[in-house]
């Protein structure tokens, strides 16, 4: 009889896995084994680890083996690499801008855990992710300003298999938000002697007319008394006090006896006097207080002769 020979064994050329834990994942692997002699011995071969044993995350080698009833053995082995290529995925991002009040004059200090914004890698693979935002977490973001953040999650996973083209670098991901900072506004509007209802006050022109309101609050509930060099009169000719006209005056272009706008801590009010002008149209006006533009009082009155 011709002489016995080994069997042939066909092993992957290496299996690669995504993977489903931090401990790894669960590979299976396909081997088969020929021999002139006995035909499939697939059944007969014999790997370590074996096929859907869990493999670690990194490079595992496997070593199999299969031997034929005449006592011929062949081995061959192969790479399992588990790696996580995964990125990290983020829960709680606002896909509209989230408004915030102010907690100073600075500002809302940006915080991702009271918006309610974390990240984390699926499956728990390669914890902890880390969160690193522009601007910073911490950061003031100033009052009236929408401003976009962008948040960059990063895993922990430092292997990749070597079979990729090109390692990628350590997985993340990110996410884009617009934070809006305002202030609590009072919803009493100017005090009198003006009116936030018809019928408006009217006053002569080249008067002194008086423009007082509450002060909006911080987020923690105390008056916004500091906002006096920022506050803004803006003053706007309408059509029987309804629709806006051309002539606008900025009222703080137009001083007289308090100079500036200040906050009088005894009436608990801001107050500017204003000093309506003799060159002024006659008509109704739309008048409004405003910080980084944001409204904190608007009504109107009529200048008459």
């Amino acid at each position: 009889p011709p002489p016995n020979t080994p069997p042939t064994l066909v092993v992957p050329n290496f299996v690669l896995q995504e993977a489903t834990g931090p401990n790894g994942a669960n590979v299976t692997f396909a081997v088969t084994a020929t021999d002139a002699e006995d035909g499939d011995l697939t059944a007969q071969v014999v790997c370590t680890p074996a096929s859907g044993n869990l493999f670690p995350i990194g490079e595992t080698p496997v070593s199999c083996s299969v031997t034929d009833s005449g006592g011929l053995t062949t081995t061959a082995s192969f790479p399992v690499y588990v790696e996580d290529s995964t990125p990290p995925v983020f829960s709680g991002v606002p896909t509209n801008p989230v408004t915030r009040i102010a907690q100073n004059i600075q500002g809302w200090a940006l915080s991702l855990s009271e918006l309610g914004i974390s990240a984390s890698d699926p499956n728990g693979v390669s914890e902890p992710v880390s969160l690193t935002c522009q601007p910073t977490e911490g950061t003031y973001l100033p009052i009236g300003a929408s401003t976009p953040v962008v948040c960059t999650a990063r895993d922990s996973a430092t292997y990749r298999a070597p079979v990729s083209q090109a390692p990628p670098p350590p997985n993340t991901s990110q996410a884009s938000f617009v934070v809006f900072v305002t202030l609590d506004v009072d919803p009493t509007g100017f005090l009198p002697p003006l009116r936030s209802q018809a019928p408006y006050s009217s006053h002569k022109r080249g008067s002194t007319i008086p423009h007082k309101f509450y002060p909006p609050k911080y987020a923690d509930g105390t008056p916004a008394t500091d906002l006096a060099p920022g506050l803004r009169l803006a003053l706007r000719l309408t059509n029987s006090c309804a629709s806006d006209l051309g002539t606008t005056y900025e009222g703080n272009d137009f001083p007289s006896g308090s100079t500036t706008w200040r906050y009088d801590p005894e009436s608990g009010h801001y107050i500017f006097n204003l000093k309506t002008q003799l060159g002024w149209s006659l008509g109704c006006y739309r008048t409004t207080v405003s910080y980084a533009g944001i409204t904190l009082a608007e009504t109107y009155f009529n200048l008459v002769r």
